[in-house]
């Protein structure tokens, strides 16, 4: 199969198609070493030749990849253009890979952290998952690649609607160290302390944010103390929550590229969902305040059903539909389809898909437009 990126050296280090991700990391490695590198897939010269002003980086693990890839495929993957998404997972038995690579006809590539021995939620993606996909796509795409302006990271679990975004995007700079997404505080503590969270917690102090106590992993909390994982850091700058879309431009990941292997193993400590947090502290500590928040429009963490807007504006993703009871639908493929009836119907009108007609959808059943006012849905 054309797009299945095989690494000739994977075979060495996963003998069954069904591999556990621990048993990839050879124990014999020492730990101050990078115990696992893979060397680089060759990319598809489509990919390298296309005009991607956003680059659709995707991240989806063996657990999730089987049921959720599929549906992106008959739904939002069809409005990217062939060369501008790829998915990156933490497969990397060639067996594993070719199931996957039959699924979509998007690039798959496997990746790994740094320093796999040293983490200690390898098999969660979730804990370091944006730092090696940022890593591996600027060597692998971003560098050969001139058209690319934006690098979108997202989850498998993201609806985007990329005509949207493509939109919205046109007016920001990419040619200066920026970056957009859902905004989120970044806590004083995500897990460990190390000097790229010290750097965080200097900043809250000196800007007389509240006291808190920096509990490391095992520790018991004080009495009468509060957390540093509970506080936001006052006066940091927004990180960026990584599930609806984590866009850089171009020139900030070329900023930060030198430094993510070091960043990498840093943060090996930090909390089992913290991966964007510890993209953020990379950032934060070798760009610094040179780094500007873009506030988007229409980029949500929640799906519709929990991201409720009312109006003739547009969304331009959502994320989260297999949180409890987030899908309207009572699941992520029927939410999709959803998403993507009202997307082909937009087109065909030749404008986007507006937040009352999601509304009218996800939370009004049909009946009706959802209104702040009254929080309730209303006939016109």
């Amino acid at each position: 199969v054309a797009n299945i990126l095989l690494l000739a050296a994977i075979t060495r280090f996963s003998s069954s198609d069904e591999e556990p991700l621990e048993n990839i990391v050879s124990s014999s490695v020492a730990s101050n070493l990078p115990a696992l590198n893979l060397p680089l897939p060759p990319i598809p010269r489509y990919v390298l030749s296309a005009n991607c002003p956003i680059l659709h980086v995707m991240m989806s693990g063996q657990q999730t990849f089987y049921s959720r890839i599929p549906v992106a495929e008959r739904t939002w993957f069809r409005e990217v253009p062939r060369g501008c998404l790829v998915i990156f997972t933490s497969a990397t038995s060639p067996g594993v890979l070719a199931r996957m690579a039959n699924l979509t006809s998007r690039p798959v590539i496997p990746m790994m952290p740094a320093y796999p021995a040293m983490e200690p939620n390898l098999e969660r993606m979730q804990a370091w998952g944006h730092l090696p996909r940022a890593r591996a796509v600027f060597d692998l795409i971003v560098a050969k690649n001139p058209s690319v302006r934006w690098i979108n990271l997202i989850d498998d679990d993201a609806y985007v609607f990329p005509d949207r975004l493509s939109e919205e995007f046109k007016a920001y700079e990419w040619n200066a160290p920026r970056y957009s997404g859902f905004p989120e505080c970044i806590r004083v503590s995500i897990g460990d302390r190390n000097y790229l969270t010290e750097e965080i917690l200097a900043r809250h102090t000196h800007n007389h944010g509240q006291d808190c106590h920096f509990r490391l992993p095992g520790e018991d909390l004080p009495v009468g103390e509060s957390d540093c994982w509970d506080i936001c850091c006052e006066g940091c700058p927004f990180v960026a929550q990584g599930g609806a879309g984590y866009l850089m431009s171009r020139v900030l990941l070329d900023r930060v590229r030198p430094f993510i292997e070091q960043c990498e193993r840093a943060t090996v400590l930090s909390c089992d969902s913290c991966a964007e947090q510890r993209l953020y502290l990379c950032v934060f500590h070798h760009v610094g305040d040179e780094a500007q928040f873009i506030w988007p429009k229409g980029v949500w963490k929640s799906s519709p059903k929990w991201s409720k807007r009312e109006g003739k504006d547009w969304p331009t993703s959502y994320h989260g539909f297999e949180w409890g009871d987030a899908a309207a639908t009572g699941s992520l493929e029927g939410d999709f389809e959803r998403l993507w009836e009202l997307e082909v119907k937009a087109r065909k009108g030749g404008r986007f898909v507006s937040y009352d007609e999601v509304m009218h959808e996800f939370v009004c059943n049909g009946n009706g437009f959802w209104r702040a006012a009254s929080d309730s849905c209303e006939r016109k």
